[in-house]
């Protein structure tokens, strides 16, 4: 038996997806946080910090949240009266 490469009736045939590119190392939850950390005394904020992990900040936000336990704002804060105390 031998089938038609298309559907009657109007239905599409159907087309998995292609897979999703994976983001960039620069772009990386782990590499912006480390060149945050390694440049402390520069100002950040969340949009900015979100938008470099190719993240929205609530997406950003929960990440966060589940791998260092705290706020953006609170780590970074911390990260900076560290470095304050070790100078």
């Amino acid at each position: 038996m031998v089938a038609a490469p298309f559907r009657s009736g109007g239905q599409q045939q159907y087309i998995p997806n292609p897979i999703a590119k994976q983001p960039d190392k620069a772009t990386s939850f782990e590499h912006v946080i480390s060149d945050v950390e390694r440049n402390l005394t520069q100002s950040y904020d969340l949009d900015g910090i979100a938008e470099r992990c190719a993240m929205s900040r609530r997406t950003f936000t929960r990440q966060f949240k589940a791998a260092y336990g705290c706020t953006f704002g609170d780590w970074l804060l911390n990260r900076r009266l560290a470095l304050s105390n070790s100078c």
